[in-house]
């Protein structure tokens, strides 16, 4: 598989408790790299206005990661500083470099690999040259055409989702991703796309929060028709959670079990179980299985100290939670393919939902039940049944009653000759627009710069002049948002107040007359952030309960409120420094 990564600058925006698109990015690849299987291969290109191909096809090697390994490859790629936010958005020829890697590993001598797909992931609007329906683009990519997915991350309209999803294999979409609910879509997006490449069945795909001293025990069905099982628990801080899995006869199976066919991962994003079938001779396969989530009371004791972490555990001690997202995915006989038809639409118009469930290569005879859950724009769910229409397919109907994103998970269980009890789940979104379908054309302005890369570009523009005279420009501080944190968001400001009678000026040089602070009489608070350097380097955010205050002046352990006495005229002026090249004091 070759990824094509969007870096423009627009991956600076919120994603609410994840940090920024840019984090959410990198923490998705993070799983992807724990869960791929040893014998896949990946390669990665990143874009704005310019490519990067960060490496060519990669076999993943085993875990944990060994140098020159794919996984080697994707934890390069996450610190990699061709990954950090910077740019345009320029899709068509990311695309095209990301098929030249594949196309060096597809006409190899002896390549291993049997399969060939491309996932472009972006979160904007194209707006560099060449179009992604070049046909410069369209030739490179003609090879993979049946084998390319897409997954916009952000809202409807803003992901050139109209190409996208015209040239893809399917398209998926998250919508808005700052509420908590949400912080998983993007991964479970990659997952979703790397089962389809290897043909793996998603058997089951909840989400939750797990309360400390709680446990979840979530249920799904395995057969004879599964061969390789993987379990996947998502979460923001994986190593504090209990992860045991319990066999249709009651056997427990954890990493003790110091078995050869339980593989077991905990890493910093997900814990892993991966299970080739039957596990042992002794050991029941066909049947309910149970996924155990435990949140052990001691928990947050295992990682006190840890600077790094601090961040993470903030959503953890503000609401005693833990998000998690299962996925229980399966190498089987029986697969369920899902469609949504349109998958662009107008407010109001229908979508159809067809399903079809394919046994041993062959249409699906037996009994089943499919349905699709529908997340609406709103948060409401709906249920869709779907009719059986002969031959393994089945259809539904839902008329769409707003503008947004579609979530919609097929789900389908059933049994039938020569098939065990069986349970599967497809992912797969659909947009409303109101008005109109956009273009997907975007324009320079669609992708929000900060001053370092106005900076970057005017320093290209200068190499392309070596005449031009440089100018100089003053120095500012670092700001928080250039080590790739959140921005200030939007607040709502403070009523307006006045200052009535003498006025008192807000610089250091003591009392004025009322009327010269008249101009400035009504204004709004400001509100401020606090950040620290850790041990290890990282910027993080201090909470406010961790922001020491200077109480030496309270009166009985108040704050008077008063400030710096205006009429202590004697206290050191600050110092003035003047240009060196003339100009004015700062």
């Amino acid at each position: 598989m070759s990824l094509v990564l969007d870096r423009s600058g627009s991956m600076w925006a919120a994603a609410g408790v994840a940090g920024t698109r840019h984090d959410l990015l990198k923490e998705s690849l993070a799983v992807v790299r724990d869960v791929m299987r040893p014998i896949d291969g990946v390669g990665a290109v990143t874009f704005d206005d310019h490519t990067t191909v960060l490496d060519g096809i990669t076999q993943m090697g085993s875990a944990p990661t060994t140098p020159g390994s794919g996984r080697d490859l994707l934890e390069s790629a996450i610190a990699s500083a061709d990954l950090v936010p910077r740019g345009m958005t320029g899709i068509g020829q990311g695309m095209i470099d990301g098929a030249a890697i594949l196309d060096a590993e597809r006409t190899t001598v002896g390549t291993p690999y049997q399969q060939f797909a491309l996932c472009v992931m972006t979160d904007g609007n194209q707006n560099q040259t060449p179009d992604v329906t070049d046909p410069t683009v369209t030739t490179a990519i003609a090879p993979y055409a049946g084998e390319l997915y897409a997954i916009g991350l952000g809202d409807a309209g803003g992901v050139s989702d109209a190409v996208l999803t015209s040239i893809s294999k399917y398209m998926l979409i998250t919508g808005d991703v700052t509420a908590a609910e949400r912080r998983f879509r993007l991964t479970k997006y990659f997952i979703q796309i790397l089962a389809g490449i290897t043909r793996t069945a998603i058997v089951v795909d909840p989400d939750g929060d797990l309360a400390i001293g709680t446990e979840h025990r979530i249920p799904f069905a395995l057969g004879a028709q599964d061969h390789q099982v993987d379990v996947i628990v998502l979460s923001p801080l994986a190593p504090l959670l209990e992860v045991v899995l319990e066999a249709p006869d009651g056997t427990l199976v954890d990493a003790s079990l110091g078995l050869p066919t339980v593989e077991h991962q905990q890493n910093l994003d997900d814990v892993l179980y991966r299970l080739t079938l039957p596990l042992d001779p002794k050991i029941a396969v066909e049947g309910e299985w149970t996924a155990v989530l435990r949140l052990p009371k001691d928990a947050l004791d295992k990682f006190e100290g840890r600077e790094d972490l601090q961040a993470r555990f903030s959503q953890l001690r503000q609401t005693g939670t833990l998000p998690y997202s299962l996925i229980v995915q399966s190498y089987s006989d029986v697969h369920l393919e899902a469609e949504i038809r349109p998958t662009l639409c107008l407010a109001g118009d229908k979508l159809e939902f067809l399903a079809s469930l394919v046994a041993f290569g062959q249409p699906f005879t037996g009994r089943a039940r499919v349905t699709a859950r529908v997340i609406e724009p709103s948060g409401i769910e709906t249920l869709v049944p779907l009719d059986p229409q002969g031959d393994g397919h089945y259809a539904g109907v839902l008329a769409t009653s707003e503008p947004g994103v579609y979530v919609v998970r097929f789900l389908a269980m059933g049994r039938g000759r020569g098939v065990s009890r069986f349970q599967r789940e497809e992912l797969r979104t659909a947009v409303a627009y109101k008005g109109e379908i956009p273009t997907s054309e975007g324009t320079s302005e669609d992708d929000k710069t900060r001053e370092g890369d106005n900076q970057r570009r005017d320093w290209r523009q200068k190499e392309r002049n070596p005449m031009g005279e440089l100018h100089h420009e003053p120095r500012r501080k670092p700001r928080p948002e250039d080590f790739g944190l959140l921005v200030q968001p939007d607040v709502e400001p403070v009523p307006l107040h006045d200052h009535p009678g003498e006025g008192v000026d807000h610089r250091l040089d003591g009392a004025v007359e009322a009327d010269a602070h008249d101009e400035h009489a009504d204004h709004d608070a400001m509100f401020f952030r606090a950040w620290r350097r850790t041990e290890a380097g990282d910027i993080v955010e201090l909470e406010p309960g961790q922001i020491k205050r200077d109480t030496s002046g309270f009166q009985d352990g108040r704050d008077p409120g008063i400030g710096p006495d205006p009429t202590n005229l004697n206290r050191p002026k600050p110092e003035i420094e003047e240009h060196p090249e003339g100009g004015h004091p700062h």
